[in-house]
């Protein structure tokens, strides 16, 4: 009689692990598929928010705060950086950078997007001309938009001097190069 219940003991131990190893599986590989997709999804999602035309304006704004010219370096695409593009923002940062070293000058900027407008098909035609043409680019704007920004830099030459602050409307035109966003120009 001992040995039947115990018999009886192991088989449904038996039962129990076949049951176990079949529910994991079924449902194991489902949970690993749904694991991958979420992991995938959140990729994605963080390539495509660092890849918005949003972030390349955010980032140029930073680099203007920071007066950080390899940071708009970055938003700019190669051929108009080595054109001369936006070169006047290296000299005008090196002189307020220099003002800041030597005379305690305090500086800041910001940015904040007031509205977009996407290019229609003439005016991408007119940008990529001028691109190529102007700019030596090889490769194609694929879409844009003007983006109109408020600005504000502060600037204070010297501890006894009052703060200037200038509030100006820049309208930033971004365009999709091979996927990747860029400010290509800034008027």
């Amino acid at each position: 009689m001992k040995k039947t219940k115990k018999n009886n003991a192991e088989g449904k131990k038996k039962d129990n692990n076949k049951k176990n190893n079949d529910f994991l599986k079924k449902y194991g590989l489902i949970i690993a598929c749904v694991v991958v997709v979420v992991i995938v999804v959140a990729i994605l999602f963080i390539w495509l928010k660092n890849n918005s035309y949003e972030n390349q304006i955010e980032k140029f704004c930073q680099g203007m705060n920071e007066l950080d010219y390899a940071k708009i370096e970055e938003t700019i695409p190669d051929e108009i950086d080595n054109e001369d593009g936006f070169e006047y923002l290296e000299y005008y940062f090196n002189s307020i950078k220099d003002s800041i070293d030597n005379d305690g000058a305090e500086w800041s900027a910001t940015c904040k997007i007031r509205k977009k407008e996407k290019l229609d098909s003439e005016r991408l035609r007119y940008l990529n001309s001028d691109f190529k043409d102007f700019y030596d680019g090889r490769e194609e704007i694929k879409d844009g938009y003007n983006v109109t920004v408020n600005m504000t830099t502060k600037f204070k030459q010297d501890k006894n001097s009052d703060t200037k602050t200038e509030h100006e409307t820049k309208t930033f035109i971004v365009g999709k190069i091979n996927s990747k966003w860029y400010v290509i120009n800034m008027e």
